[in-house]
């Protein structure tokens, strides 16, 4: 009756009187008559689209004062420090590189002009998910980028609030709050009984509240406090959620909601019961380190379940078996049902349900520069953090969807301690990566790699809209990754069958597992000061680990080659994705840093080997002049052996991930330079020129552009890089045409230059075994052969094959090691590489004579000599004697060698040990081979005088070096042994 009463009065004076009521010191009388006419206007029963409740809210806030002076009055008292403006998708806004210690900061126009950001790196962008100012946070920009307003720390010149100012607004805005919930359960329908329109008019009837909400939080930090207070308190929720026992609306309209939150754990009700009962563990077969995948124990229905065995059965995906999530999980909301203890955590779930509705997540970000709000909200967003991605997973406008998620997440986890503090205190890592396994789970296909009839291994499928739509960001905890990498890794050799060969005419350019590992290892050195050898695996598991990134580089120079062509144009751009700048920091540069951390640990002869076996170019590397290839067409001999030695100079030149670290405690990635240190612009000015637009005597415009500066040309261009990071061969001559250019323009040099290659950094001290690879046998016997063919113009040689062998020779002699004869094997005949060279210092073997070598040759080679067998017995004596210390060197046989003898030394019965040979098979060309036959060569060379002899032949001049320095170089150093030796 008391309610009828007021209702009838008008709406200002009622809300005058009750204030007055509520201000005495007895209100109880007061509280009474609020509470009976709240019951009445926010009748959760009558239509959400009825306006006479909204205009009773906010007379009841106004306390009798028009409402709009009443948000002037509050205003008045706005105590916030942060903007903290929310915008939506399109909206143009700017972000300054140089003020932000997130990449993800950004400002509204009023506060980017309002800041001094002169000559700046900054940059205007519409926005595509939508985002929020971050002016005023210190956590996520600098104090000196700050606007006028919130530089000034407005807070602490705002007089206190006045106590009855917002003592309505306390008490109608928990009842308001609660009305919409009651709105948004009442609606709710699950997906496969309901249609999205049904939804989308709940949230239309429901627009002008949350609409009002979002005009509140616009009131400052005063109402923001009062809001925060609201959503927060556990007791309120406690009192108000469940509603009265006799009100049956209210009791149904909870069991709704206690419905709906019944399947909000990644694993449903049923689900879980089920897999209680059966209890599904892991397969034997998947051995004690197999990586649990996180799906369901027991699909939840039998049609659901010949489902899914169809589907798997269809896909052919092994020995793969569902299981139940590892009951070690730290935090029980990842695969529990959800329970709730607050008003926002309520309206989170409801905000998910209905897919992120725009206004409430307007709403809802609004109040982000409440810090306790902040803090709050972030928790609760971690909690439903495995709801919102099981949502999306079964959402129709995921693209949407997952934008408005962004759009939430970047604004909460761009605080780094923020960040941190529930990474620490909620579980956040563990939430991701069992969220992100459960996600893939249900985009597994059956892998093709290796052996592919008895692969049980199975992979991603990229093509799914779950991946192709959504990004996901890794986090690190260093040496647990690097761990369960590595067990990881070996499980995958184990399903995809591989022992030591990759299959034949095969390549993948996806091995995601390898990079992160990399990337892990060279941050653990760089920024952590790990121990290298520590977080390193035994010689075998490095051998397996070397032999896909290997693979892929061959394939680079195949690709190159045009042997893929079969594949059209897909391989290619493949191969131009795997280098390009946008994507080599997490695909070529891992894939080479994993392989310099290979081969500074493992045997340099084996590592060398291995190398120019996987480019095919074994039989080419013979002092014959004529050879057989059994992979290889004569024209793709060249490309292939350049590559290979273009891959060796990359491996022992590049020091991107092996220096000493420089970087700054908080680098920014977008632009490489220090934040605060110096603008995008001065940067640019002092290394480029730029080159004005001009117009083309047809009338077309030349795009202006940027070109190096003198300086940089002399000391900074680096021919490597530019080979590392370009596609096709034609961009590097065209950078080498442009390096020549500026030569002769300066006066430098006329002719055409040879690659001006650079003195490489210091290694850091744990990265120091990759120098082994420059002095080696195997590859001194390399460079030799190289040496001798380029000298006597056998074809397929090069002057890029001259080029990389000269630089070899080069970074040898830069980077010295001391030849510990000592330690070296005692050569037996296995080891035919030993009778080559007495050691392994690149100086000492320049000098070293080869006077004889045992070739294998077609019988038509002009090697293969025509005479009669020797008359004398002088003669056959010497032939005998050349013929007995002349040995065949295979390059094949060496790295085979090298493999079994780690293999074995690594296995406790080592002399029982047999290791099973690849399925892999080489490719033999139709017809019949041509007969072969051995002949030995009279050489009589060292490497230091093949290069003088080339020197002579490219000069076109005698004595092209001069004769001291000659004598200079030969007295220098003793006189070595000369010996013979086989090849």
């Amino acid at each position: 009756m008391m309610a009828a009463s007021l209702l009838r009065r008008d709406k200002k004076a009622t809300a005058a009187h009750l204030k007055a009521d509520l201000n005495r010191i007895d209100n109880s009388s007061g509280v009474r008559q609020l509470q009976e006419l709240l019951d009445a206007v926010l009748n959760p029963e009558k239509p959400a689209a009825d306006s006479e409740a909204l205009d009773w809210c906010k007379c009841l806030i106004a306390g009798g004062d028009g409402f709009e002076e009443f948000c002037i009055t509050v205003r008045s008292y706005d105590n916030a420090t942060l903007c903290g403006l929310v915008w939506t998708a399109n909206f143009v806004a700017y972000r300054c590189r140089t003020c932000g210690i997130s990449p993800c900061m950004s400002l509204c126009a009023e506060c980017f002009n309002n800041g001094d950001h002169t000559g700046h790196d900054f940059n205007m962008f519409r926005s595509q998910a939508g985002g929020a100012c971050d002016c005023g946070d210190s956590n996520v920009m600098r104090e000196t980028g700050f606007c006028r307003r919130h530089r000034l720390r407005t807070g602490e010149n705002v007089p206190s609030i006045p106590r009855d100012l917002l003592l309505m607004s306390e008490m109608v805005l928990p009842r308001f709050i609660l009305c919409i919930i009651q709105y948004l359960r009442d609606g709710y329908v699950e997906p496969d009984t309901s249609t999205e329109r049904d939804l989308q008019k709940v949230l239309q009837q429901l627009e002008p509240q949350i609409s009002f909400l979002e005009e509140l939080t616009k009131m400052g930090g005063a109402m923001r406090t009062v809001l925060t207070k609201i959503l927060t308190n556990q007791q309120t929720f406690k009192e108000l959620s469940m509603g009265q026992e006799e009100n049956l609306y209210a009791k149904k309209n909870y069991d709704k909601y206690l419905s709906a939150l019944k399947n909000s754990g990644l694993v449903s009700v049923e689900e879980k019961a089920q897999g209680a009962a059966a209890d599904v563990t892991v397969g034997a077969e998947g051995g004690a380190g197999a990586m649990v995948l996180l799906g369901t124990s027991a699909p939840g229905s039998p049609d659901e379940s010949s489902k899914e065995e169809d589907q798997d059965a269809g896909q052919s995906v092994g020995q793969r078996k569902r299981v139940k999530l590892s009951s070690s999980t730290k935090d029980p909301c990842i695969i529990e049902s959800l329970k709730h203890k607050c008003f926002l955590e309520e309206l989170l779930f409801w905000t998910i349900k209905y897919e992120f509705p725009q206004k409430m997540v307007t709403f809802l970000l609004n109040m982000l520069p409440d810090q306790d709000y902040k803090i709050t909200f972030t928790k609760t967003f971690v909690q439903h953090y495995a709801f919102i991605m099981k949502t999306l997973m079964k959402s129709h406008e995921s693209d949407t969807m997952s934008n408005r998620i962004v759009h939430i997440s970047v604004q909460l986890f761009s605080n780094e301690e923020l960040a941190r503090h529930v990474t620490e205190e909620c579980q956040l890592l563990d939430i991701m990566v069992t969220v992100l396994l459960y996600m893939m789970e249900s985009c597994l296909i059956k892998s093709e790699l290796q052996d592919e009839e008895n692969s049980r291994h199975v992979v991603v499928n990229c093509s799914e809209a779950l991946l192709k739509n959504n990004t996901y960001w890794p986090l690190e905890y260093t040496k647990t990754v690097v761990r369960y990498c590595l067990e990881t890794l070996q499980i995958w050799f184990d399903a995809i069958g591989f022992i030591d060969e990759p299959a034949p005419n095969q390549v993948t350019f996806h091995l995601p597992l390898h990079r992160y590992y990399a990337m892990f290892l060279s941050k653990a050195v760089k920024c952590q000061g790990l121990d290298l050898d520590s977080l390193l695996p035994d010689q075998e598991m490095l051998m397996k680990i070397m032999v896909h990134p290997l693979q892929i580089q061959a394939c680079l120079s195949e690709i190159h080659s045009n042997m893929w062509v079969r594949n059209g144009l897909q391989i290619k751009g493949q191969a131009m994705t795997y280098v390009q700048s946008h994507f080599c920091n997490s695909m070529i540069d891992p894939d080479i840093y994993l392989l310099q951390v290979c081969a500074s640990r493992l045997d340099p002869d084996y590592f060398i080997s291995s190398v120019f076996e996987r480019f095919k170019v074994v039989d080419l590397l013979t002092m014959a002049s004529q050879h057989q290839n059994a992979v290889l067409d004569s024209e793709q001999e060249r490309p292939m052996l350049e590559g290979a030695l273009t891959f060796l100079v990359i491996l022992t030149s590049l020091r991107i991930h092996l220096v000493f670290s420089k970087i700054p405690e908080n680098p920014n990635p977008k632009s490489g330079i220090v934040p605060g240190s110096c603008s995008f612009e001065e940067m640019l000015s002092a290394v480029a020129d730029f080159k004005a637009p001009v117009f083309e005597p047809g009338g077309s415009m030349q795009q202006g552009m940027y070109t190096p500066k003198a300086e940089v040309w002399e000391k900074e261009f680096d021919p490597i890089m530019v080979v590392l990071r370009t596609v096709y061969r034609r961009d590097v001559q065209s950078a080498m045409d442009r390096y020549s250019a500026f030569l002769k323009q300066s006066g430098v040099h006329t002719g055409n230059p040879w690659p001006p290659y650079k003195e490489r950094t210091r290694l850091h001290p744990c990265y120091k075994g990759l120098i082994k690879l420059l002095h080696c046998k195997t590859l001194h016997i390399v460079i030799f052969t190289l040496l001798y063919k380029i000298w006597m113009d056998h074809q397929n040689m090069s002057e890029h094959v001259l080029c990389m062998v000269l630089y070899l020779i080069e970074l040898g002699l830069d980077n010295q090691v001391q030849d510990n004869k000592e330690d070296e094997e005692p050569c037996i005949e296995e080891h035919c590489h030993d009778s080559w060279f007495p050691g392994t210092n690149l100086l000492s073997n320049l000098h070293h004579v080869i006077n004889f070598v045992r070739v294998r040759v077609p019988e038509t080679a002009p090697e293969v000599k025509r005479e009669a067998p020797p008359s004398t017995s002088t003669e056959a004596s010497s032939y005998g004697q050349n013929l007995r210390e002349a040995q065949v060197f295979s390059l094949v046989a060496e790295r085979r060698r090298k493999f079994q003898e780690i293999i074995n030394r690594s296995n406790t019965e080592a002399t029982q040990v047999v290791r099973p040979k690849s399925s892999s098979t080489r490719w033999v060309p139709p017809g019949t081979p041509p007969q072969l036959v051995t002949e030995i060569l009279e050489i009589r060379e060292s490497m230091l005088s093949l290069l003088i002899k080339l020197h002579q032949k490219m000069s076109s001049k005698q004595n092209s070096l001069s004769a001291s320095w000659l004598e200079d170089m030969d007295t220098s150093r003793p006189r070595s042994r000369r010996w013979h030796h086989g090849h």
